[in-house]
């Protein structure tokens, strides 16, 4: 697991149960908060059990990012085939991408959760994306 120190507390335990929901193979909590027009989104928490080496840890932070900036850009929750490996019999892989909002009544984007989960299809993912959004 890798988190960064500024997360609040009640994060980590929250991000752990969804991705357990979803079967969530890696997850993401990030902030929008100060992001601006050229800013980025910036990750408070990311859970990887496979103990990635660092290196790693920073591709898939990256290309997390960018899986989301468009979600954000657009204003939509998305379910993304990242496809499987060839010949693998494996589900293949899909990034479920959730955009947190605050409750006034512009509904502002604060956060996004991103998670990585294998699914039978693009149905399972949306129904998996539906429990994300509550």
């Amino acid at each position: 697991m890798v988190a960064s120190a500024s997360q609040p507390d009640f994060v980590l335990p929250l991000l752990r149960r969804l991705a357990s929901q979803i079967f969530a193979t890696e997850a993401f909590a990030f902030s929008t908060v100060g992001m601006g027009r050229v800013g980025q989104p910036q990750v408070i928490c990311h859970i990887r059990p496979d103990g990635a080496s660092l290196a790693k840890v920073e591709a898939a932070r990256k290309a997390a990012i960018q899986l989301i900036e468009p979600c954000l850009r657009e204003s939509k929750d998305v379910a993304i085939e990242l496809g499987g490996d060839v010949g693998s019999e494996e589900n293949p892989q899909y990034a479920l991408v959730s955009l947190l909002r605050d409750q006034s009544e512009s509904r502002k984007i604060i956060g996004a959760i991103l998670m990585i989960t294998r699914c039978t299809g693009v149905d399972d993912a949306r129904q998996r994306l539906r429990m994300l959004q509550g």
